[in-house]
């Protein structure tokens, strides 16, 4: 049953199909309220009809020229709505929605990514973000880690975490189907772009070829950037590493798997790490202070300058799995206490009503 009494426009740069996209989609059918969402660029990467929002598209394209047009564009559309809440994802559409946001109008941003790496690396978008920001809009964060980062370049800052949540079919608990009870089955999720670090994985491959492993593989699910360049090195040093592409039924699969790895350099609250925890897999992960927090420390951690050391983790992993099963358990009661949808949209809800 709807809360009549908020009409919620989400604003978001594009509907590729990033996290944040995923996030806020996925929201959109748990969240009690008149939901609206406008997405500056053309991509769509979702079926539109499955969208549970009046949806528009601003057609931005990142073009600076058109900002003053869509501002007024943006006012007219809240007033002939009577939006009374603006919830904006992303760099362009924070700024955007700042810039047409009625004082009538409560606004609340999201940061979901570690800002001095992404879309406050550069010193333009730092005065522009800074400029923009009005202590009196909401700022949630994805982390504590990715809030902590903000603080640092916007230092008035003051904000909320709120944490993600992942697909509840990932909390059911199954026995997957291994092809080899022999083989020591690893998945890795994510787009191929630089932040994922899928060369370290490369490498620690050829490691485990050199030990004579081979009883040992990886399938990485994601598609980007670098599929070309990640295909020719396992072809180049023929390893078993296979690219599988993007897919929808992760939940499924994931539970076929005898452990979950990540080597990223930075994330903002990857839901992928969640969702293997969630199916009881032990995690592998670099060692980088958003991993910790996210896993709650139930997790293997490795150095992501040392190859060897990852390889060995792996290598102990395999050997004794007994050793890491309170772990996995652990892990499980974590991310359901933390990552269900009821608890987002609870969180989310105490802060639109504030």
């Amino acid at each position: 049953m709807y809360n009549v009494k908020i009409k919620l426009l989400h604003i978001i740069d594009s509907l590729g199909k990033g996290g944040a996209e995923t996030l806020l989609i996925n929201s959109l059918a748990y969240l009690p309220y008149e939901n609206h969402l406008i997405y500056l660029n053309d991509e769509c990467k979702f079926e539109k009809s499955l969208i549970h929002a009046r949806l528009s598209c601003f057609f931005f394209n990142n073009r600076l020229l058109k900002l003053p047009f869509l501002i007024l564009r943006l006012r007219k559309y809240i007033k002939k709505n009577e939006i009374t809440h603006i919830h904006a994802h992303l760099f362009w559409s924070i700024i955007l929605a700042r810039l047409a946001c009625p004082s009538r109008v409560k606004l609340f941003f999201t940061l979901h990514n570690i800002q001095s790496l992404s879309s406050l690396k550069r010193n333009w978008a730092r005065q522009l973000e800074r400029r923009t920001f009005r202590k009196k809009d909401i700022l949630i964060a994805v982390s504590h880690e990715v809030l902590n980062d903000y603080k640092t370049i916007v230092k008035n800052a003051t904000g909320h975490v709120v944490y993600n949540f992942i697909d509840p079919g990932f909390f059911s608990k199954k026995t997957g189907n291994k092809k080899d009870p022999d083989t020591f089955r690893l998945i890795a999720i994510g787009t191929l772009k630089p932040q994922k670090n899928y060369e370290y994985m490369i490498q620690v491959f050829q490691l485990l070829k050199k030990k004579d492993e081979h009883k040992i593989t990886l399938d990485i699910y994601g598609d980007g950037p670098l599929r070309k360049n990640i295909e020719n090195l396992i072809q180049q040093y023929t390893l078993n590493v296979e690219l599988k592409g993007t897919t929808t039924g992760l939940k499924n699969l994931v539970p076929q798997y005898d452990a979950f790895i990540m080597s990223s350099v930075n994330e903002g609250c990857p839901l992928s790490v969640w969702e293997a925890m969630a199916s009881g897999l032990p995690a592998l992960l670099s060692d980088i202070p958003v991993f910790r927090e996210v896993s709650a420390g139930h997790a293997v951690f490795f150095d992501t300058l040392n190859p060897e050391d990852c390889c060995n983790k792996i290598l102990e992993m395999k050997k004794h799995p007994g050793a890491v099963s309170s772990m996995k358990e652990d892990g499980m009661k974590w991310v359901s206490s933390v990552a269900q949808p009821g608890q987002y949209v609870q969180n989310l809800s105490a802060l639109y009503n504030l």
